[in-house]
């Protein structure tokens, strides 16, 4: 049982927390490094506290926030300055750069950025061991028998 939750917990987990992002040469990839080399991890944090927010929207989730208006307002704010500050600021040249060959370079930059604000998250040791409570419910016995 041990050594099957050494090996799912890793894999669900990292359905949440993505991967780290790939940097190869280019001017996008510039952009992303650039975009995670000059947030915090405040910033990341900041980042994952306003997606939690936005997820709590949804209307099977709004049960599970107390998430206020003003709190909503805030978070948007928080996020407008750190976008602007990263793209207009910290990042410019890479910026320009990368939307000069890649359309798409800003939205694939901040994906990145959203994973390592995941990563941030995941990393607290409260939250990486409320994710692996689950495994106490697994069948192991069932999943087992389907992996062999």
């Amino acid at each position: 049982m041990q050594r099957l939750l050494r090996f799912i917990v890793p894999v669900f987990l990292g359905c949440f927390a993505g991967s780290a992002p790939v940097l190869a040469a280019g001017a996008v990839d510039a952009m992303t490094l650039c975009i995670a080399n000059s947030t915090t991890g405040k910033d990341r944090v900041e980042l994952a506290k306003w997606v939690f927010v936005l997820m709590a929207e949804h209307p099977q989730l709004q049960q599970l926030s107390t998430a206020t208006p003003e709190q909503q307002v805030a978070g948007n704010q928080k996020v407008a300055q750190l976008v602007t500050r990263l793209i207009t600021k910290d990042c410019l040249d890479e910026t320009r750069a990368a939307m000069k060959v890649d359309p798409a370079a800003l939205q694939k930059s901040f994906q990145s950025l959203g994973v390592l604000a995941m990563q941030e998250i995941m990393s607290n040791p409260a939250v990486a061991a409320s994710m692996g409570s689950f495994a106490q419910y697994l069948d192991a016995a069932a999943i087992t028998s389907a992996l062999k």
